[in-house]
């Protein structure tokens, strides 16, 4: 009895230090990425550069006047300030990478994408190329990831629509 009720308490402490773990990991990603976004679109509108749909990269033009509106660039910097920290976060292993990817891996991919040029342009003009370079080193690896599970997702419709007798519609 003795020997199980240790056993028991020792599987508590267990799974409450993995929920704590968890918890921390949720808490530090719950930056009010929302409302960062909000504040970037909001800050954006007066250089003209729409960031919600936007899918492509900046634009020389869209850098050279992001960099003279100091209220847009200092939003982009904290936006991008925000994922630098996320990237740093699981290279580390303070947060799991699974877990970050989940929850943020598209956003931050669509951020790195977006504002490559502003990173760029950042590093050469400051001489220095560990700017944003926790962003980019996740972006790179978790849009790979994206990609790959893209390519996975689509062969299990595919096989699962034939498993079940339903053809796809030639064209």
């Amino acid at each position: 009895m003795g020997l199980a009720s240790i056993g028991l308490l020792w599987h508590q402490m267990k799974l409450g230090t993995r929920w704590n773990k968890l918890q921390g990991q949720a808490n530090f990603l719950n930056r009010s990425i929302d409302e960062l976004e909000g504040n970037l679109q909001q800050a954006l509108k007066p250089v003209a550069i729409e960031f919600f749909h936007r899918r492509e990269p900046l634009t020389p033009d869209d850098v050279k006047r992001l960099l003279a509106d100091e209220n847009a660039y200092l939003q982009v910097k904290s936006y991008l300030n925000t994922f630098e920290d996320i990237g740093a976060a699981v290279r580390i292993g303070f947060v799991d990478g699974d877990f970050a990817y989940a929850l943020e891996g598209p956003r931050l991919v669509k951020a790195w994408k977006i504002f490559t040029p502003l990173a760029l342009h950042l590093r050469d003009y400051y001489s220095n190329e560990s700017i944003f370079v926790e962003l980019e080193n996740v972006a790179v690896t978790w849009e790979d990831r994206a990609e790959l599970e893209k390519i996975e997702h689509s062969d299990l419709k595919r096989r699962s629509r034939t498993e079940i007798g339903i053809a796809r519609p030639k064209v």
